[in-house]
């Protein structure tokens, strides 16, 4: 389906016939083996970001799929209604940045979840990222709720911390 580089390609963590791939042609693509159709794309998101280059499955959300590019932007998508993101993350990335030219890897990250996808132990989570132009980790909050009351919620994440990195850590 893709027209140009895929960046990245990442497995569903609990249904091994899905996968999500981003690509340099704009797209974002969910593919499932067991769909009827011959490719198996059951969901295109066009133009999602500008160059596409991360696909995060959420580990304890199945239907939740996290996306960056070389924009300003970190998204989350409900991939069973894909019309628009349900969250749209900001901060990583300096505000007077003109133009993303590096690769940044969001990452979910649940401190307070056990080591199963008991989705019944509550607690908050965070989305943790690098950014251009800087030595800095942020983090943002990710509140462990269902996706209806995530669409409910605001749509527009913030900034919940944002530390400097020591200069020999990776």
């Amino acid at each position: 389906f893709h027209s140009a580089k895929v960046g990245a390609v990442r497995l569903h963590p609990t249904r091994n016939s899905i996968l999500a791939s981003a690509s340099d042609d704009g797209f974002v693509c969910v593919f499932d083996s067991k769909c009827g159709e011959a490719n198996g794309l059951v969901v295109a998101l066009e133009n999602a970001h500008n160059r596409p280059h991360s696909v995060v499955w959420d580990p304890y959300h199945d239907d939740l799929l996290m996306t960056a590019g070389l924009d300003k932007e970190i998204k989350i998508w409900d991939i069973r209604s894909t019309k628009e993101p349900i969250v749209v993350l900001h901060g990583h990335v300096p505000e007077n940045t003109p133009r993303c030219k590096r690769i940044h890897h969001p990452t979910f990250y649940y401190p307070h979840q056990r080591r199963t996808r008991d989705r019944g132990s509550g607690g908050s989570s965070f989305i943790l990222s690098g950014g251009e132009r800087s030595e800095a980790l942020s983090m943002f909050h990710h509140y462990d709720m269902s996706a209806e009351e995530k669409r409910e919620a605001s749509t527009t994440g913030s900034l919940y911390s944002r530390g400097k990195l020591p200069v020999d850590c990776g």
